[in-house]
């Protein structure tokens, strides 16, 4: 295996990590709101939360959004 190929693997499997543990700190979390929030405030970017959520990242700029007024 090359370098570049170990590479992908491992960040493929950092982005596997990233999502499990997102899972976990909303799981508990009724609200799509509340997860959205929640997973903003620990520094993922839209497009990331979009994919953890199943939603579209235009969704979770619209609960961004609406969570600042």
């Amino acid at each position: 295996m090359s370098e570049d190929d170990t590479s992908k693997k491992i960040l493929e499997n950092l982005l596997i990590v990233e999502r499990l543990l997102a899972f976990l700190v909303t799981k508990d979390l009724e609200l799509q709101k509340d997860k959205v929030l929640t997973l903003s405030e620990l520094g993922m970017a839209n497009a990331e939360i979009a994919t953890v959520l199943g939603v579209t990242p235009g969704s979770v700029r619209g609960t961004l959004s609406q969570a600042k007024k």
